[in-house]
């Protein structure tokens, strides 16, 4: 899925998402995952850390093998431009 809306408010997105890719240069398959939820005034995503799309495709690679993650973010629902 490509994401195209430019919403401002994070909760315009509130979905689970999923991908599925390849480690081009391992021919290894991965499942990406994507959860953005709304908790009182903030936009919670939690992921597993695993892109969108195809990855390793060139002569450089990661440096470290591809593991799935356990990472949450947590972002107000309608961010503001810092005064400085």
């Amino acid at each position: 899925m490509l994401f195209t809306s430019r919403a401002a408010n994070c909760s315009e997105y509130a979905n689970e998402y999923k991908s599925s890719v390849k480690d081009v240069n391992q021919d290894t398959l991965y499942k990406g995952s994507l959860k953005v939820t709304l908790e009182n005034e903030k936009c919670l995503f939690s992921t597993n850390a695993i892109p969108n799309h195809d990855f390793n495709d060139g002569s450089s690679t990661f440096r470290n093998p591809i593991t799935e993650q356990n990472i949450v973010y947590s972002v107000p629902k309608a961010p503001t431009k810092a005064s400085k």
